[in-house]
């Protein structure tokens, strides 16, 4: 929750109006800021960020599905046992194992935060925009999922103003029977006219919102990628590290060797 206030300070929101804009209980939303001890499950914390306009880095969208997966990603790439990471989480084995192989996970935030402080991977967990600025507007404006957001990013390219022209009803004379034929032909060349607008700025919004989640993938790979490199380049400064330990020690061995031999000599 830390994480997440941190993440909205930085994006100008207030909890009262992320609150607001979850499809949760406000009041209950709001209690999870003030609670200090909040336990919520997954699901509702990726809630919040998402209206929040944010994501996991090296996780492509909320759901707890997607957030496990990751961390069995890196529990592979640590090479840690689920015995291990049992004995290291104080989650018992088979319930860490339903929860990792479950396809609809959705553990409480402490469960969740155990297991990513066991594998070290704090940093790896912090919070980034979920996606480009255009579409992250739309959430701003409440769209919670992605067909929401389409919605919102077509209503907002497609929402200009039309000047059609008013129709009245059929004149009652002949004297303005033209008048009023140039005025239906106008209004409806017009309504013609925006339709075919209207058609081709929904097929750019389609096009711009493939390439955003295209894009959105190529991302999430390089987030990824990076975690991973980072990850390795401690792994082996670790074991430089405890190389360097053990030719110290090598070092202190030989050299106490070497001394008691001298002093055999002597003797």
């Amino acid at each position: 929750m830390g994480e997440l206030e941190n993440w909205m300070r930085r994006t100008d929101q207030s909890k009262a109006d992320v609150a607001r804009r979850s499809k949760h209980s406000t009041a209950h939303v709001l209690a999870l800021f003030d609670n200090p001890d909040p336990n919520p499950t997954l699901q509702l914390y990726l809630d919040v960020v998402g209206v929040s306009g944010g994501r996991f880095s090296s996780v492509r969208n909320n759901t707890p599905a997607a957030v496990i997966e990751r961390l069995k990603e890196i529990k592979d790439r640590e090479k840690i046992s689920t015995v291990a990471l049992s004995k290291k989480t104080g989650i018992a084995r088979p319930m860490l194992s339903t929860l990792l192989n479950d396809p609809d996970p959705n553990p409480s935030l402490v469960t969740f935060d155990r297991i990513v402080a066991a594998l070290n991977a704090e940093e790896e967990f912090h919070l980034v925009n979920i996606l480009a600025r255009t579409v992250r507007l739309a959430i701003a404006a409440g769209a919670t999922s992605e067909d929401e957001v389409r919605q919102v990013v077509a209503s907002t390219v497609s929402a200009q103003p039309r000047h059609l022209h008013l129709v009245s009803e059929a004149p009652a004379s002949n004297h303005d029977a033209s008048r009023w034929a140039e005025q239906v032909r106008r209004a409806e060349q017009e309504r013609r006219d925006a339709e075919e607008w209207l058609q081709e700025a929904n097929g750019r919004v389609a096009e711009l919102c493939e390439r955003c989640s295209a894009l959105q993938v190529a991302n999430v790979a390089l987030e990824k990628q990076h975690a991973d490199t980072a990850a390795e380049l401690r792994r082996l400064n670790e074991r430089r590290h405890r190389g360097r330990l053990a030719l110290f020690g090598a070092g202190v061995l030989t050299g106490l060797g070497l001394a008691a031999g001298v002093m055999r000599a002597r003797r």
